[in-house]
Order: structure tokens, then sequence, then C-alpha cells
């Protein structure tokens, strides 16, 4: 049997600015900020019961779990657009967004067991984990108006993710005489590249309208997940990579 209870707390602050430059009759400049810091606090209590096939008690514990966290991100967007007639035009656009997120738990645990002959040392035991990401996109989209019922779209668009998380623990029984357990140290790399063209034709037969296009994305994607020795002391570790290219 388990008995659980959770007080959370969070509280994030948001920020935005934006701006535009009309620089000529055709052409626009924009810049755009959006920024947030936060974190939380987080307490929780479990207690556990538990008893053999014949409802005999064999032990009880109780295990807390008490969390901080700190929490930024911010993105920044530049625009630019150019008109080059009343029928035709181009956006662009490249923007970079950064989110991260550090996180330190503290879990504690003592059992006490039915049977005096039966012991367990109780667990004192404090993670670090974070996590930091980093995307820049750039994206170009072109329109051309060929009559009232006929328009050609093409454009470009890609996005370059670069992640980490490292997971750093420490083990003991309690605060004084905790060590770092190498066995659960980790350090895990996510980069994705994604590359897409797309063409679009749209016109109108009668009452009926219609649009016809063509995509074509290319993905790569590369992982690396690093343990104490290969972070630390120069073991090979490997890399998983996989692409693939496709038409849509």
């Amino acid at each position: 049997n388990q008995n659980s209870e959770t007080d959370r707390s969070h509280n994030n602050w948001f920020g935005r600015f934006g701006a535009t430059w009309h620089i000529t009759s055709n052409d626009d400049l924009a810049l755009n900020l959006t920024g947030m810091k936060g974190g939380g606090d987080e307490d929780e209590i479990i207690h556990y019961n538990s008893v053999d096939g014949s409802g005999n008690p064999v032990y009880t514990s109780d295990r807390s779990t008490t969390g901080e966290s700190d929490m930024q991100m911010y993105n920044v967007e530049l625009n630019y657009r150019h008109k080059f007639s009343e029928n035709s035009d181009i956006d662009i656009t490249v923007s970079n967004n950064q989110w991260k997120n550090d996180r330190e738990n503290i879990y504690q645990q003592s059992t006490e067991y039915v049977d005096p002959t039966q012991t367990e040392d109780p667990v004192y035991q404090t993670q670090n984990t974070g996590i930091n990401d980093k995307t820049w996109e750039a994206q170009a989209d072109y329109t051309l108006k060929l009559s009232d019922i006929a328009r050609i779209e093409a454009g470009y668009k890609g996005t370059f993710q670069r992640n980490e998380s490292p997971v750093d623990t420490y083990t003991g029984t309690n605060e004084s005489d905790i060590q770092q357990d190498k066995t659960l140290y980790n350090r895990f790399l996510y980069n994705q590249d994604v590359h897409a063209l797309y063409l679009t034709y749209g016109g109108k037969w009668g009452n009926l309208s219609y649009q016809a296009g063509l995509r074509g994305e290319y993905w790569n994607v590369k992982t690396h997940s690093l343990n104490y020795d290969q972070e630390f002391n120069g073991e090979p570790s490997e890399v998983f990579e996989k692409d693939y290219f496709k038409l849509f």
C-alpha cells in the first residue's frame, strides 16, 4: 500500500518586445524578442506499507523528495519582407531560441522491517539534471500572383537543433557521506538538422479551387550518450546517426 502527498510551486515571468522599421514602401524589417525566467519547488512524501500474501506486515518505508528548478528561455526573431511588385514578394525570417532548465533533487529513504534480522541502510541521494536546448531557424517564402485566380508559392525552411541533458548523482546514507555515483552519470547529446524546400501552385476552375505542390525534406539526427569514463577518461564512445530524404 502506498500513500503520497506532493506540494508543487512554480513561478514564471514572461516578457515580449517587438518593433517594425518601414524602410521603404516596399521593405519592412521587424525584430521580435521573447524571454522567460522562472523556477519552482517541489516536496513529496511517499509512505509504503508492505504485507505478505497472508496480510502480515513485512516492512514500512518512507521516501521524501525535495526539488528545486531554475528555468530561462529567450527567442530572437529577425524578419525582412520585400515587395517586388503588387503581385510578388518575399518573406525571410531568421530566429534563435535557447531554453535552459537546471534542477536539483534530494531523495531520502528509510525502511523498517518487522523482522529485526533484516536491515537496510537509509539512502540519501542528490541528483543534478540539466537541459540545454539551442535552436536556429531560417525560412524564406516567395509568392507570385499570376492572375486573380492563380498563384505560385515557393520556399525553404531550415531547423538546426542542439540539445544536451547531463545527469550527475551523489549517493550515501546521509548528507555528510555522499559520494559521486559514477555508474549513474550520463550526458546525452542530441543534434538534429532539417532542410525543407517546397513549391505549390494554386488556381481555380469554375467553382472549384485547387492547389498542388511538392515538398522535399532532408532530415539528419546524431545522438551521443556518454557515461563517466567516456566523458572524463577518454574511453571510446559511439555516435549514432540517421538521415533520410523524402518527397511529399
